[in-house]
Order: structure tokens, then C-alpha cells, then sequence
């Protein structure tokens, strides 16, 4: 005689066998656990986008791993707060507000009220162009101004174009 278990969702109450739900645990963690990437990848990842950038430098910050304009302000922190990994980036306070909207971002913890905001590495697949596009921005938010015109493309290092 096979166990059963009665499970409430919501208002719901749905009869189903024990093995049975354990069978659809395990096919959904099994399809999670392929998406999933370790810290290490997702560090090593960010570190190139980061690292790519003209005077960029990696430090360690209150224990996480931080990327700056060398010798001046963060753009971009690889974080775990309140058990959940994150990739901090300042997206200026008027633009935070949209990014809120988006259930995978949320407003980083201290910093947030300066235009920062967290992306949950977990909420989904990450998509690295996104993530570039989020670093790049941050970047320009704190990079040097250059002399008396502004150029923006002078401050990022293409890859495989000598400067």
C-alpha cells in the first residue's frame, strides 16, 4: 500500500502519492542544478567583464570581491547577502526604480539609497551581455572624467585593439 500526503497549495488541496512527488522533486532539482554555475565560474566571469574595463582593479571590500577605478570608486561588488549571490552595480537613482520593477533585481543593502541595485545570480539564467551592458554602465558612473570633452569610448579598452 503506497503512503499518501495531502498537500495544501493555497486553497487547493491536491491528493498525491509520496513517490510520486518525490520523483518531480528530483527531475526539477536535477534541471535547476544544471543551470546553476558555482561562485567560482560566476567570479571568474565578472572578473574578465570588469577586469576588461581601462584602469580597472579587483580588491577585497567587507569580505566580497569588488571591482574599482584603480585608486578611486567601486562599479561593480560580487556579494552574498542574507544567503542569496548578487552583483551589485550603481545604475544611477533615476533609473533604480525600473530596475526594482524587475523581480530579479533588488535594491542593495546600505548603498541602494546612491542608485545601487543587486542582481540575483540565481533568479534565472544569467545573460553575461546583460551583465556586461549593467558593469559598463556602473563603470561610466564612476570613471574619471577625461579633460575638457567628454568621450566615453576612450575610457573602455576593446579587446584585441591595441590602444
Amino acid at each position: 500500500m503506497r503512503r499518501q500526503r495531502l498537500l495544501a497549495f493555497g486553497s487547493i488541496l491536491v491528493l498525491t502519492t509520496l513517490p510520486v512527488l518525490l520523483r518531480r522533486l528530483r527531475r526539477n532539482m536535477m534541471r535547476y542544478d544544471r543551470l546553476m554555475i558555482s561562485e567560482a565560474e560566476i567570479l571568474k566571469k565578472l572578473r574578465k567583464v570588469c577586469l576588461g574595463l581601462a584602469d580597472a582593479e579587483e580588491t577585497i571590500s567587507f569580505g566580497h570581491p569588488t571591482f574599482r577605478v584603480r585608486g578611486g570608486k567601486i562599479f561593480a561588488v560580487l556579494e552574498t547577502y542574507k544567503g542569496e549571490l548578487g552583483i551589485c552595480v550603481n545604475v544611477g537613482k533615476l533609473m533604480q526604480g525600473m530596475f526594482l520593477d524587475d523581480p530579479r533585481f533588488f535594491r542593495t543593502p546600505y548603498i541602494g539609497k546612491h542608485g545601487w541595485v543587486t542582481l540575483r545570480v540565481y533568479a534565472e539564467r544569467l545573460n553575461w551581455k546583460e551583465i556586461h551592458e549593467l558593469v559598463t554602465g556602473s563603470y561610466r558612473l564612476v570613471a574619471p572624467k577625461s579633460g575638457g570633452k567628454r568621450n566615453s569610448s576612450s575610457r573602455l579598452r576593446t579587446p584585441g585593439i591595441p590602444e
